[in-house]
């Protein structure tokens, strides 16, 4: 399996990687739909809670002979109707532990070459839906989000996040020691998003080989879903989450039904060519400068996957060209500018 991405890698902070701020946001009535979805029970606290204290989501396996999901954003597919669904969302913000003010669904489905989630996003207003056209990992924006996060190391510590608007705009996300976000971490998968009548939908297409994880043991990750209503500035998680607890990937549910799951042995390459001619009007007759001055180089990042939890990177001449230009800065302190390193072979497990 070889994967070949684009050589052109952008990369934006998130400055607030749940969700957007929601200060001075007004109290919304939960929608009948919602009401009754939405069941009354305690908010897991402890990151060590046993795991019948965690909600849990079975992963249903594409069979021989089945169709894995066609990405389209509809969920019309035979696997999803037999997709366990799970729909008990809470608020994180504005009303920490409250009932989610509209209805959300998530599903997920497993082939040998991929995860897939399904999430239906009702909403009562479909006119206002904000989906505005963004740039990649603009995750701070105004916007509807859908997102799911797997802790597929299940060591309640490090998870992956992967989120899309109704406009189908990504961002993808490394979390780290609990709380810890890296926007830069960019991955290779698809998404596809469709809104209705009904609200919005979103179908996700993680391959495994995007993913770090261990095939022994009892194969269960860490999973959680989470949705951003932009207009109520309302962030939910399937696995509730407390603004003051100070904790994230640990507070995650549990993903079961992955026996068998193997991301194999990819191979992934990342290249990237840049050339320069400058053009000078020169001195007539001077043998050491020409008019046309021309300049190349080229270079290349792979990646050999050797387990599905050890995998082999390597650069040979990286270079800036990668990756989007810095920022315009205007500095009017007595301090310097500082530029994170942006180049992915440097950046990877940072």
């Amino acid at each position: 399996m070889s994967i070949v991405r684009s050589c052109i890698v952008s990369a934006v902070m998130v400055a607030v990687p749940f969700g957007v701020g929601a200060q001075g946001a007004a109290t919304v009535d939960v929608s009948p739909e919602m009401a009754r979805a939405c069941t009354a029970g305690p908010i897991l606290r402890e990151a060590g809670a046993p795991a019948a204290a965690r909600p849990t989501i079975r992963a249903t396996r594409v069979g021989a002979g089945g169709r894995a999901p066609v990405l389209d954003g509809k969920l019309d597919d035979a696997v999803w109707a037999t997709a366990e669904a799970v729909a008990d969302f809470r608020q994180f913000e504005p009303a920490p532990g409250a009932c989610g003010t509209e209805r959300t669904e998530a599903r997920i489905v497993i082939d040998g070459d991929a995860v897939y989630v399904g999430m239906r996003m009702y909403d009562t207003h479909v006119d206002s839906i904000r989906a505005q056209f963004l740039r990649r990992d603009d995750g701070g924006a105004s916007a509807d989000w859908a997102a799911v996060i797997l802790d597929s190391y299940h060591d309640r510590r490090t998870a992956y996040r992967f989120a899309a608007t109704p406009r189908g705009t990504r961002t993808d996300v490394l979390h780290l020691n609990d709380t810890g976000a890296d926007s830069s971490w960019d991955a290779v998968w698809d998404v596809a998003t469709a809104v209705d009548a009904e609200g919005w939908t979103a179908e996700f297409r993680i391959p495994l080989s995007q993913l770090r994880f261990s095939t022994s043991g009892d194969m269960v990750w860490g999973v959680n879903f989470s949705r951003t209503i932009g207009r109520r500035s309302e962030v939910t998680y399937w696995a509730p989450v407390v603004p003051t607890d100070g904790r994230f990937v640990s507070l995650m549910g549990d993903l079961h039904g992955l026996e068998g799951a193997n991301a194999g042995r990819p191979l992934e390459l990342l290249p990237y060519t840049v050339g320069r001619i400058t053009t000078d009007p020169t001195v007539a007759g001077n043998p050491l400068k020409g008019r046309h001055v021309t300049w190349g180089s080229a270079g290349l990042d792979f990646k050999y996957g050797i387990t599905s939890n050890f995998v082999l990177t390597a650069t040979v001449n990286p270079d800036f060209g990668q990756v989007d230009a810095d920022p315009a800065v205007v500095n009017l302190t007595a301090f310097e500018n500082f530029y994170p390193e942006r180049r992915p072979f440097f950046t990877e497990g940072t």
